[in-house]
């Protein structure tokens, strides 16, 4: 059952890697930006603060798109990803701190 379960799992990932790697392009990019400042440059602690918030945020929207793009049809959604907050990614920003 978990082999299965695996193997559909992985087998949608590699369907729809060109879909993923587009929606996720932008949100990894800022990432990065993200980490070099957070990392490599001296920075106050309120700076560090807004940049482990806007960090969140980003992760929250590529994990919103994975799991749309992977659930959904292709049609169902937008070929470079969501990236406006709604009611959906406030729902879920609230679970992730209530973990």
């Amino acid at each position: 059952m978990y082999k299965e379960i695996i193997k559909r799992t992985l087998d949608l990932l590699f369907e729809k890697k060109y879909i993923l790697m587009r929606a996720l392009f932008i949100p990894f990019l800022i990432l990065c930006v993200i980490e070099y400042f957070s990392t490599h440059i001296m920075i106050s602690k309120s700076i560090f603060y807004v940049l482990t918030a806007l960090s969140f945020l980003v992760t929250i929207v590529m994990s919103i798109n994975v799991h749309r793009i992977l659930l959904l049809k292709e049609e169902e959604t937008p070929k470079w990803g969501v990236y406006k907050f709604g009611q959906r990614e406030i729902s879920f920003i609230l679970k992730g701190i209530g973990l």
